[in-house]
């Protein structure tokens, strides 16, 4: 959803081919990334609302800046909420001002959990790695300032970081999370099928959007860990929704 005065790439017809998806679904919380086009960041929205009536992101941009593009649905009530900002940026990411969105969810009265999305810095190299590196930091100390630290943690979003990368065991690591394995036959979340992922078609996939459950000493666990490719109708055409697959987990309290 980059902004349609820049680029042309259907956005406003799949925001509301997403809204559909999204209600004909059964997903409780939902986490976008890349949702910057003003026009369809309401359409989704307002699509939404009706069944989750609860959001934050995606916070502000800067001066000639776009927001961080992150954002938090659920349907459950978001009883504390923030967003902190990374510092350092490279390329075309210091067009947007990138960040990590918190939510403290309650499902009932027993039940809470923690959720942090986040779009780190893109593109290969040891210029951008180190900044996902710092990035990463920068999520960890805002988790430090949570109030209810005794909770399950979700981190999920695109960390343009693959299995194979040297800073996924640092995901690993900070975030206390086992590493998950996929039950579905697809595997990569960025894959060369995608139509819209015209400047990577040569590429092989990666999967670099993921779901960490910091289980924080509860009884929690991650399953049906799974990439779905969402498409709609267009003439006669099957559509992708959006440049990623998206990553879906069933979280059992």
């Amino acid at each position: 959803m980059r902004p349609r005065q820049i680029f042309h790439n259907d956005q406003l017809e799949r925001a509301n081919e997403i809204v559909k998806a999204v209600l004909s679904d059964s997903i409780d919380v939902i986490v976008f990334q890349e949702i910057f086009d003003r026009k369809a960041r309401k359409i989704i929205t307002k699509g939404i609302s009706t069944k989750y009536k609860y959001s934050i992101g995606p916070g502000k941009g800067a001066f000639l800046k776009l927001n961080s593009g992150v954002m938090i649905f659920s349907k459950y009530p978001i009883e504390e909420k923030s967003i902190v900002y990374y510092n350092e940026c490279e390329n075309s990411d210091c067009l947007a001002k990138k960040a990590a969105v918190f939510a403290s969810i309650k499902l009932n009265e027993n039940k809470k959990i923690n959720i942090v999305g986040t779009h780190l810095q893109a593109i290969k190299g040891n210029i951008y790695t180190k900044i996902r590196s710092k990035q990463i930091d920068i999520i960890n100390t805002l988790v430090t300032r949570i109030k209810e630290k005794q909770l399950p943690i979700i981190f999920t979003g695109d960390f343009n970081i693959s299995k194979g990368d040297q800073l996924f065991q640092k995901l690993i690591n900070t975030f206390k999370s086992d590493e998950h394995t996929l039950t579905s036959d697809r595997k990569y979340s960025a894959d060369k099928d995608n139509e819209y992922r015209i400047d990577e078609k040569n590429k092989d996939g990666e999967l670099i959007d993921h779901i960490f459950l910091n289980k924080n000493g509860n009884q929690v666990s991650l399953e049906k860990y799974e990439v779905v490719k969402k498409t709609y109708l267009k003439k006669k055409h099957h559509n992708d929704l959006s440049d990623h697959y998206l990553v879906r987990a069933r979280i059992i309290l």
